[in-house]
């Protein structure tokens, strides 16, 4: 019974079953298989959401990203007032040069637009969709294990269970040869000691039901905080005898590992943007006192 002392530290912390005390099984309304309760389990773990959270995280980023392709429109205002301004230091006759105002207002309107990026939004947008599958993949990898442990513990309580019945079959039949040997007693064909002896047997078996009990009490209850029942409502049942072979499922760590390889290779990529030319295309346009391309023109002056 290695198995059965592999759980001695919780035996103390937990009741015992009600059939523990011979009184009779509940009758439970809801039985599971083992892909229901793996079923329940993901779905009341916290990873699904893990998840979600992280492919919203990567659409914003996509999102962000599709943005820089639009016009980027900047409004600007400056007033300045100078100590000293641009001035010939001559006059020529005959013409009359206009004075650099020392107080100026300049007002612009810049339109820029992105014509070649060198790759760097395609880039970027493959290591968002790379770093949303990697969370995704690890997601499904945790998810894995999950599965494996209820599964561990739905089967480890069907052992239990069927340990029990036996238990309870031996007791039966422990009980019946107890009888069998009161009436040899009573007729005196067989000493007491025999009947005692039988009595031994019975009061051992009795103590393994009840160790089996608690332990699978113990189990169930485990099994009921992964599925996020708040107790133990539910009765398992065993799963149907197939000869059809078991088809190999999937593991998750394969696409973990391919994905892991896959930002590898982006990395080194990375290093051939630095190299990569930028084309934008940008226009300026608005209303300066003095113009601030021609200062000859002091008065509210459009520019472009």
């Amino acid at each position: 019974m290695k198995f059965i002392s592999s759980f001695a530290f919780i035996l103390l912390l937990l009741p015992p079953a009600p059939d523990a005390w011979g009184q009779t099984p509940v009758a439970f309304a809801d039985t599971f298989t083992v892909a229901q309760c793996r079923g329940l389990a993901v779905q009341n773990s916290p990873l699904q959401q893990k998840k979600l959270y992280v492919e919203s995280i990567a659409a914003l980023h996509i999102r962000n990203l599709q943005s820089n392709n639009l016009p980027r429109i900047n409004v600007g205002a400056q007033v300045t007032w100078q100590s000293d301004v641009f001035g010939l230091p001559f006059s020529a006759p005959g013409s009359d040069i206009p004075k650099v105002p020392k107080d100026q207002y300049k007002l612009s309107v810049d339109v820029s637009q992105r014509i070649w990026d060198g790759g760097t939004d395609r880039y970027w947008q493959q290591q968002r969709e790379l770093e949303r599958d990697l969370a995704a993949a690890q997601t499904d990898v945790d998810v894995y294990q999950l599965r494996e442990v209820v599964t561990d513990l739905y089967f480890k309580t069907l052992l239990l269970q069927e340990n029990e019945a036996i238990l309870q079959s031996s007791k039966t039949d422990l009980q019946n040869r107890l009888k069998q040997a009161e009436a040899s007693v009573t007729e005196g064909v067989i000493l007491r000691t025999a009947a005692d002896q039988v009595k031994i047997q019975i009061l051992k078996t009795e103590q393994q039901i009840s160790a089996i009990q608690v332990d699978k009490q113990a189990l169930l209850e485990i099994l009921a905080r992964w599925m996020g029942r708040a107790q133990v409502d539910f009765a398992l049942t065993a799963p149907a005898w197939s000869n059809a072979p078991l088809q190999p499922e999937a593991r998750p760590e394969l696409r973990l590992f391919s994905l892991q390889q896959r930002s590898y290779q982006l990395q080194k990529d990375r290093l051939d943007l630095a190299v990569q030319p930028r084309i934008e295309a940008f226009a300026q346009g608005g209303l300066g006192r003095p113009n601030p391309f021609n200062f000859f023109e002091t008065g509210f002056e459009p520019f472009s």
